[in-house]
């Protein structure tokens, strides 16, 4: 009749749209899996020291740690490095970064020196939130032009290998003290070489004269030997300008130095 046609009709009706959704959901649920399984595989372990890596693992850095990452080389290791404060503003928040350092190298040959560095053009490294991950993936190891970081370097003979270098600002100057492996303390004044980082021109026209225009040959304004040992532990007092914690009297000898000139 009529009426059975109908009501067979709509049972079979209902039964394909049942057949259609139970479909689409096993699709869904295997897409969900085996998106699953991808975010798994994707998950990086964090190294803790002391695990034993399997033969197919790396070690690599996660750059999304990082607004900002650059790396640079000092030739021979240091052990020891310091930032120098500069006059540029703290909490700077604005890109591109300018950094002063100073570090001391230990090459283990007897031919070491004392590096002044400034860093500039330091551009954020990592994609803004809002940026488009497409763009951040596709981007991540292109140079952009304009914005490759730079570093200016001015070197210090050093007297033996540097274990520990430690800066002060007293007045406009900068001092350094550098504890060596032969178990002497010295305290340098970088004035020069912080403005010869800040114009590298003047750098270039010295070495047009046939000058070393990054190191230079120059005594310590003072120098502490009456350690028996190397030593690696000292610092500048933070509530006392000037004050070296190992020792009063190199603080009462540089102090009485920059006073009288």
């Amino acid at each position: 009749s009529m009426e059975d046609e109908s009501q067979f009709d709509e049972a079979a009706g209902e039964m394909i749209e049942r057949i259609e959704m139970d479909s689409g959901e096993d699709e869904n649920e295997a897409m969900e899996e085996a998106e699953g399984v991808q975010q798994e595989q994707s998950v990086s372990d964090v190294y803790l020291p002391g695990k034993k890596l399997a033969d197919d693992e790396e070690l690599i850095c996660d750059g999304t740690a990082y607004h900002m990452y650059h790396r640079a080389q000092s030739g021979h290791p240091c052990l020891s490095f310091d930032i120098i404060r500069d006059k540029l503003g703290m909490n700077r928040t604005e890109y591109p970064m300018t950094c002063y350092l100073v570090g001391g190298t230990q090459s283990g040959r007897g031919k070491d020196t004392l590096i002044v560095m400034k860093m500039h053009n330091l551009h954020r490294t990592s994609k803004e939130k809002d940026e488009d991950d497409d763009d951040a993936a596709s981007d991540s190891d292109e140079s952009v032009d304009g914005e490759e970081p730079e570093m200016e370097t001015a070197m210090l003979e050093h007297r033996g290998s540097v274990n520990r270098v430690r800066v002060s600002s007293i007045g406009d100057g900068q001092l350094v003290a550098t504890w060596s492996d032969a178990g002497n303390v010295h305290i340098w004044d970088i004035t020069r070489q912080l403005a010869a980082v800040d114009n590298p021109v003047a750098q270039s026209a010295r070495s047009a004269k046939g000058k070393k225009a990054n190191r230079e040959r120059e005594d310590p304004v003072f120098t502490f030997s009456g350690h028996q040992k190397e030593g690696f532990a000292m610092d500048w007092s933070t509530t006392v300008v000037g004050r070296h914690v190992f020792s009063f009297l190199v603080v009462s000898s540089v102090t009485n130095l920059l006073v009288s000139d």
